[in-house]
């Protein structure tokens, strides 16, 4: 499979696709169907990904789209604190 890595720090998602033995690109700019046909993509991972992902894309990738969301909510002590007392 060919998974399209939208990312501007991919490392460990890098190597969980290399590990399960699929090749991966990277990419970090506005994406479009031409790169993602060039590519002969398959599949889309989104982690830290700060652009909209076109209406065309996602139609064409239906349910072959992951969107991971990164979360620093554990690294700011005063929302720790009001979301545990929650």
């Amino acid at each position: 499979m060919n998974v399209m890595i939208l990312s501007p720090y991919p490392q460990n998602i890098c190597k969980t696709v290399y590990e399960a033995g699929d090749k991966y690109f990277l990419f970090n700019n506005s994406l479009n169907l031409d790169i993602l046909r060039e590519k002969e993509i398959n599949f889309i991972v989104s982690y830290g990904y700060d652009k909209i992902i076109k209406k065309e894309i996602t139609e064409k990738f239906k349910n072959r789209i992951i969107n991971l969301h990164i979360s620093f909510l554990h690294l700011i002590k005063e929302l720790t604190l009001i979301y545990g007392a929650i």
